[in-house]
């Protein structure tokens, strides 16, 4: 696999007048505002069908390069020993459990009678044309 720098100079001297079209639009595809096939569509179109090998060439040097980073560098939980040694098994800490403070209450619930407060409805007048309710405690 070609280094970026090689891969880039390379892909430069393919571009020539054109390079800074392409560099303009790989900068919109890294912030995604066009996609990754209408950044292919567009370097095929600058550099033409002879020359694309040297885009893809590109691309994938940078991909190697940071799968190459990612893999040699430790990861973001890792201590310095830790990355020393890809032998030694990882400790990881018990979390810390929050005990309640010591008390001597003792918590306890009280049964309630739900209906105790609840208003009484008495239906009045039978024979009247009008029913009333009427609110009683």
């Amino acid at each position: 696999m070609v280094d970026v720098a090689t891969a880039r100079r390379k892909l430069m001297e393919a571009l020539g007048e054109y390079s800074e079209k392409y560099w303009n639009n790989m900068k919109l595809w890294y912030k995604q505002k066009i996609t990754k096939d209408d950044f292919d569509t567009q370097a095929f179109e600058l550099l033409g069908p002879g020359k694309i090998n040297y885009h893809n060439e590109f691309i994938l040097s940078i991909l190697a390069k940071c799968q190459s980073v990612a893999v040699s560098s430790p990861a973001p939980n890792q201590t310095k020993s830790q990355s020393k040694s890809t032998n030694r098994s990882v400790q990881l800490r018990k979390p810390r459990i929050k005990r309640p403070s010591e008390s001597t209450e003792i918590q306890t619930f009280e049964e309630v009678d739900h209906f105790r407060d609840t208003p009484t409805f008495i239906k009045r007048g039978k024979h009247t044309s009008l029913n009333m309710i009427i609110y009683m405690q």
